[in-house]
């Protein structure tokens, strides 16, 4: 037919010589499992390649490129638009895969066709707003990703788009970005080596304005599993925010040479959009990736930020470790508004979480100095107890909603627009044990285990 070779997904054709092809080949690649209105993230291997016809039960306004100078996507794709080398684009699944929670999740399978890729690929790399360029794997191979970095001095960090978390009534409930820094590696624990796939799309952070290349030395044929063993320059932890057990996202801390506890463009990673999810802070931003410098020092703390789309029961945890916190040095989360403290080498901590963001309830700490334990105050300044079998709240600003939850983590009291300072009411009489959730007008979060008196 139209093409001389036709490659199976999962196969690769790895070129040395920057010779010129002629002829066609087609490649399929599979994606994930995925449902209706879930967004592929795709650069093509060959030439020639039209972009509608790659998925044609897509619907032709649900195509994208990403635009550096406003750091969004753009529909500008026309029927005769083809693939360019090293060219990202995002398109939503065809329109007749099932709605989350509607059916099974399907595998698109995409075949590109037309003339291989080969030899020095170069994309400009412009700087006007974030410098977040959309880039992609150019080649019918893997590629190094260490290889890769080496040859673009100023491409700091790069995003890539994953399906871990589906949308759910529009909204994704976690993060699928994950993202790779030069000096620290990938934010997701689950990742284990250092390639970008066949077929795809990324966003490359820049510095300057300077080409983004692409060359034959970077391609790969056995990609090399990232060894995490106890070195002294790889002092480094994972953490993940898991509901139902489903891993919303992670966020990874790490000392090495050449970061600070200011932002480093080499080493800290803001995420590329602040889904519900667990980050590091510096100075309150959101971070994906964070460096704390070259020696580690048990007197030090990180501030944790977690943002959630509903309240539920959730879960931080202790992914993975590498350097000398897999050697025994404890890892602990400090819970402020609980007034607890957890060793998360030892165990998991399981909350019950609001919607909203959380920028001051939780910290990272190596030294166990325990809290204060009087068990009806926080250190909101705001007390939350119970007698003669009702909850009494005495804030330190005007309360604006109430919620009660059992612990399963079911609302069964919700009280709205209070606005006073002081609130008393009853709940169920089968309730002992509830966790109280109070919204302060001011912004503020408040919970508290409470036994029923």
């Amino acid at each position: 037919g139209n093409h001389n070779i036709v490659f199976e997904d999962g196969a690769y054709l790895v070129q040395i010589s920057n010779v010129s092809n002629t002829g066609n080949i087609s490649f399929k690649r599979n994606s994930k499992p995925i449902y209706r209105l879930e967004t592929m993230d795709w650069s093509s291997p060959v030439l020639g390649q039209n972009i509608f016809q790659l998925s044609p039960g897509t619907l032709q306004s649900r195509f994208y490129h990403f635009e550096e100078l406003t750091n969004n996507w753009v529909n500008d794709i026309t029927p005769t638009s083809t693939f360019t080398p090293a060219e990202y684009v995002a398109f939503r699944s065809p329109n007749t895969f099932n709605n989350y929670g509607e059916g099974a999740a399907k595998v698109f399978e995409g075949t590109f066709t037309g003339v291989p890729n080969n030899g020095t690929v170069s994309k400009l790399g412009t700087k006007n707003n974030f410098g977040n360029n959309a880039v992609g794997n150019p080649y019918p191979s893997p590629i190094d990703l260490n290889k890769f970095f080496d040859s673009n001095q100023h491409v700091t960090k790069i995003f890539v788009w994953t399906h871990s978390n589906p949308i759910i009534n529009g909204i994704y409930n976690g993060n699928n970005w994950i993202v790779n820094t030069k000096g620290m590696g990938w934010n997701d624990p689950a990742i284990t080596n250092n390639v970008i796939g066949v077929g795809q799309g990324f966003i490359a952070q820049v510095t300057n304005a300077s080409p983004i290349q692409f060359t034959n030395a970077m391609r790969v044929v056995s990609p090399q599993t990232i060894s995490y063993k106890n070195n002294v320059e790889d002092d480094k932890f994972w953490l993940s925010l898991v509901n139902d057990s489903n891993v919303m996202n992670s966020t990874l801390i790490g000392y090495k040479e050449g970061s600070t506890l200011d932002y480093d463009n080499d080493f800290d990673a803001a995420p590329m959009e602040e889904f519900s999810g667990i980050y590091s802070t510096i100075q309150d931003k959101y971070m994906s990736i964070q460096g704390r410098g070259a020696q580690f020092d048990s007197k030090d703390q990180v501030k944790l930020g977690l943002k959630f789309n509903s309240p539920a029961n959730y879960t931080i945890k202790l992914a993975k470790t590498s350097g000398l916190f897999s050697t025994g040095q404890s890892i602990y989360l400090k819970d402020n508004e609980l007034n607890k403290i957890t060793d998360l080498t030892k165990e998991d901590y399981l909350f019950i979480g609001d919607k909203g963001e959380f920028k001051n309830r939780f910290e990272i700490v190596y030294e166990n100095k325990t809290l204060g334990t009087n068990e009806n105050s926080t250190d909101t300044g705001s007390i939350i107890y119970s007698t003669n079998q009702q909850i009494h709240i005495k804030a330190n600003d005007t309360i604006e909603t109430v919620k009660v939850f059992d612990l399963s983590g079911q609302i069964i009291k919700t009280i709205n627009s209070v606005n006073d300072k002081n609130l008393t009411f009853s709940v169920l009489k089968e309730s002992k044990i509830v966790v109280v959730l109070v919204e302060l007008k001011n912004g503020q979060h408040i919970s508290k285990k409470v036994i029923i008196k």
